[in-house]
């Protein structure tokens, strides 16, 4: 088995999915015995899940959008959420690569618990 490793699979454009992302990390994170001390802290993630929320509701659906300055609003909160959850994704990985050391199975069992995404990287082939 390869290394695995967590990847964002979403950008902070992709306002409902890097919510749903950020709900799930929060979700799989709270009470789990691998992830003690979050970095940022949950409740952080928690309030800038809430704004991004509240942001992408006052922008509206597609056939109502809000105000420019509306949109404006939730680009920053999206943003500033997807750097949130940026955070959370390097605490993950370093945290299950202390834990599992080279036990790429307890890593992968480690990282799934987290609310991530995940994948094996692919070993390089080694050029003649």
């Amino acid at each position: 088995m390869n290394k695995p490793y967590v990847y964002l699979s979403a950008t902070a454009r992709d306002y409902s999915d890097l919510i749903m992302l950020a709900r799930s990390v929060h979700l799989r994170l709270t009470n789990n015995d691998y992830f003690l001390d979050p970095t940022p802290g949950l409740s952080v993630l928690k309030s800038a899940i809430d704004e991004a929320t509240h942001a992408l509701a006052k922008w509206g659906s597609v056939r109502n959008r809000g105000s420019s300055a509306d949109l404006d609003n939730l680009r920053i909160k999206s943003r500033v959420l997807w750097q949130l959850v940026r955070s959370e994704k390097y605490y993950v990985q370093k945290t299950a690569s202390q834990i599992a050391g080279t036990n790429y199975m307890l890593m992968a069992v480690i990282l799934s618990s987290s609310g991530f995404p995940f994948r094996e990287k692919k070993k390089q082939k080694k050029k003649p």
